[in-house]
């Protein structure tokens, strides 16, 4: 089969051949679609916490998909497949063909195409599930999103809105997506540079957050933790701002201060939450995205220009990218 391999972490994918895949165990899945994710280049790099499989491999941490062979689903059925070692521990969905455990599936509904329903894979989750399961949004509180001009911050703003956040404070180095930010709801934008902390304290001074989405890490999280309301929960999804070190410096998080604010900080991974209320996370996602009440930008490409793509996304900057296989 047709596959985008990574043979050397610091180069190129290249687009060659692979045995097909065994299911063993296994649904066996054709691939119409898989997102490029940053997570995946933390993988390629060796700087997930989860590891790497060995070289070369498929990366691709999810696909949308049809069953060929499965146990659980009839032949046909559409579903997203993210997990069970899916381009972490072994070869991914940048190919036409991948496996995944039956009990990580997750049925796409109608009437979502695969495209649209792998780009609202893994970053849609990621923004909604920290927001709207682990941490719901309370009514008309103020809301922080660290790292707003990502996809994952870009619908975070939006699903905060959507939950009843009364203020949403925007926080990002691009300046046009910023301004996209505020478009899709974020009532300030603040920019991360010089004098981040001074701006972002003058920002939340207003009302302090009391719910804090992290994409970044490091300093712009150490300038949020001073400036968060009392009983503020903290979830953090990555660490964007580190993300050229090896693991990242910590951040310099006073204990005196989560103790004084009676805050929590609290990791978030989508592989760490059970399949059923991720499924349902999901499902209603996919309901305010058909109704237009959450939109994502996002550009397919075929798979030959996946090494291309792969470059891209590690640049930075790169919209949602989405390889149509």
């Amino acid at each position: 089969m047709r596959a985008a391999l990574l043979e050397d972490p610091a180069a190129p994918l290249v687009i060659g051949e692979r045995a097909e895949p065994e299911p063993g165990e296994m649904a066996l899945i054709e691939v119409r679609a898989a997102a490029l994710n940053p997570v995946d280049v933390g993988i390629a790099s060796g700087r997930f916490f989860a590891g790497r499989p060995p070289l070369p491999y498929v990366p691709g941490i999810e696909a949308a998909g049809a069953i060929l062979e499965s146990e659980r689903f009839p032949a046909g059925t559409r579903v997203l497949a993210c997990g069970s070692g899916l381009g972490v521990t072994r070869d991914g969905a940048l190919a036409e063909l991948a496996t995944a455990s039956d009990d990580v599936l997750i049925e796409i509904p109608d009437p979502a195409d695969d495209v649209l329903a792998v780009a609202l894979g893994t970053a849609g989750l990621a923004a909604w599930m920290p927001i709207a399961w682990r941490c719901p949004v309370r009514d008309s509180e103020s809301v922080l999103i660290l790292g707003a001009t990502g996809t994952v911050g870009l619908l975070a703003v939006q699903i905060a809105k959507l939950l009843g956040a009364g203020r949403v404070l925007a926080v990002g180095r691009d300046a046009a997506r910023l301004e996209k930010a505020r478009m899709l709801g974020a009532d300030e934008a603040v920019p991360l540079g010089d004098g981040f902390p001074i701006r972002l304290a003058e920002a939340a001074a207003i009302d302090p957050p009391t719910l804090v989405l992290d994409m970044l890490w490091g300093e712009p999280l150490e300038a949020a933790v001073s400036e968060v309301g009392r009983g503020a929960r903290i979830v953090n999804v990555g660490q964007a701002s580190v993300s050229d070190a090896e693991d990242g410096p910590p951040a310099a998080i006073s204990s005196a201060t989560l103790r004084a604010k009676r805050a929590e900080l609290i990791g978030w991974s989508n592989f760490a939450a059970p399949v059923e209320a991720l499924a349902d996370g999901y499902e209603r996602l996919l309901d305010h995205a058909a109704a237009a009440r959450v939109r994502i930008d996002y550009e397919t490409v075929a798979l030959a220009e996946a090494p291309d793509a792969w470059q891209r996304l590690r640049a930075g900057g790169a919209p949602k990218l989405v390889v149509v296989t």
